[in-house]
């Protein structure tokens, strides 16, 4: 019994091992010098059979105190584990919150910066155009240059925003259907007088598809490839063309015969600020264009291509995937004539919070003949003028139009219900489409049912 007792208790006693060194002698040696006592065995077999016995039980209690101990030591490491699992996850939560706090901020930044930075540029512009019509011959080269120095520090802005955008990350995309033949054709509008004025030809090669991706920012790397060709060609002409190749891509390519790029100049061409031998001979642009181009095309999944020989041209390859669940057949629409409409005596509602760019389109404006009527912003007081005194045939109208104040669209919708008749509106802004035609939906849905109430 005292045997069987003493091993049942080794697991017990086990866990602190000098415990076991007591209580094991303690209990067995007593019981084993009495056995020795009655049945006199003799001593060589007694303490044989004493120290087997011993050696079993301190084995076993050595093997339990290790398993104890691993069991104890696992358990702390898992704790261990558990916080450190717990602290990286609060740091790393801490990370993205103050990575969103800062992208936050730099999209209020640049938010802020495309207002109070291009306004001041737009009205500046619109101001120089009015002097450039009032100008005499005298005064026609200072105008001239003063509008030439306000379009390179609107490029300079734009460049240096739309970079601080792509670097930081807060460049958002809103991929959408684009007509490539429609895009082009507004590209061959834009650039053929300026190629033209060079003494260049532009052409325009384009099948007709459609495809899935950032039409803005597609537009702006054809828009920037094409100004680089016109700018340092001096013979020859540009050739815009896109097409559609055998493993479902698209290729579109930006060709000149200007002085072509070095070998050296290549491996720099896509890096910030750097304009190469070519861009220090024209002393234009700023060595941002073609990081922009190569920033934009990363992120829009565009593999972008140089090929160029000295004295021979360049030749810009555009390469992008086609989305599959998209029907790439252009269906033509009908040929709309343009047709140029007379503003004179034409009565138009601008409605600007800016006082400065309020007053340059006014007098833009009544340059051309209109008669303006000037609003900050709409509000009960300017409906009933509408009602009482002023008719109105146009609205021109920004969308942003202050905190806490009915936006430009807003405005517009309001305007036609107080009048009862649907006038001609254009919105200007820098918010994106998507944006805008959403609070469209939202009002013309709005709008409905007002009349359907009345």
């Amino acid at each position: 019994m005292i045997v069987g007792v003493t091993f049942g208790s080794v697991p017990l006693y086990a866990i602190w091992l000098p415990a076991l060194w007591i209580f094991v002698p303690a209990t067995l040696l007593p019981t084993i010098l009495k056995l020795v006592l009655i049945y006199q065995p003799s001593l060589f077999i007694a303490l044989f059979w004493t120290l087997i016995l011993f050696l079993i039980i301190f084995y076993f209690g050595v093997r339990l105190n290790k398993i104890y101990l691993q069991g104890i030591y696992r358990s702390f490491e898992r704790e261990f584990l558990m916080e450190q699992l717990i602290f990286q996850r609060q740091k790393a939560d801490y990370i993205r919150e103050a990575s969103e706090m800062a992208i936050s901020a730099r999209t209020r930044f640049f938010a802020a910066a495309n207002h109070d930075l291009r306004q001041p540029l737009q009205a500046m512009g619109i101001f120089i155009s009015i002097l450039q019509g009032q100008a005499d011959q005298q005064a026609k080269p200072l105008i001239d240059n003063l509008s030439k120095a306000c379009n390179t520090v609107a490029t300079l802005v734009d460049q240096i925003l739309i970079i601080s955008k792509l670097d930081s990350k807060t460049m958002k995309i809103r991929p959408t259907e684009v007509s490539i033949r429609s895009m082009f054709s507004e590209l061959a509008n834009e650039f053929t007088p300026m190629a033209e004025q060079k003494g260049l030809t532009f052409e325009v090669r384009a099948e007709p598809l459609m495809i899935v991706t950032d039409g803005l920012l597609f537009e702006r790397v054809l828009r920037n490839l094409i100004g680089n060709a016109v700018r340092y060609t001096e013979h020859g002409g540009i050739l815009l063309r896109a097409k559609k190749t055998k493993k479902n891509t698209l290729v579109v390519t930006v060709s000149d015969s200007g002085c072509g790029i070095t070998k050296e100049d290549q491996a720099k061409l896509f890096q910030a600020y750097y304009r190469g031998g070519a861009g220090h001979k024209s002393r234009e642009g700023f060595g941002l264009g073609l990081s922009i181009v190569d920033k934009i095309c990363k992120l829009l999944n565009i593999e972008l291509k140089l090929i160029s020989k000295v004295g021979k041209g360049s030749i810009f390859r555009l390469e992008m995937a086609i989305e599959t669940s998209v029907d790439m057949t252009e269906v033509q629409p009908p040929v709309q004539p343009n047709r140029i409409f007379s503003l004179e005596n034409v009565n138009v509602l601008l409605i600007e919070d800016d006082p400065l760019i309020r007053e340059s389109l006014a007098t833009l404006l009544e340059g051309w003949g209109a008669k303006v009527r000037r609003a900050e912003y709409f509000d009960a007081e300017l409906a009933a003028q509408l009602i009482e005194e002023a008719p109105v045939d146009i609205i021109f109208s920004d969308f942003n139009l202050g905190p806490g104040r009915l936006t430009g669209l807003q405005s517009i919708f309001r305007i036609r219900s107080v009048l009862g008749r649907k006038i001609p509106a254009i919105i200007s802004t820098a918010t994106s489409r998507d944006a805008i035609m959403a609070q469209y939906e939202e009002e013309r849905v709005w709008t409905l049912r007002i009349q359907r109430l009345t």
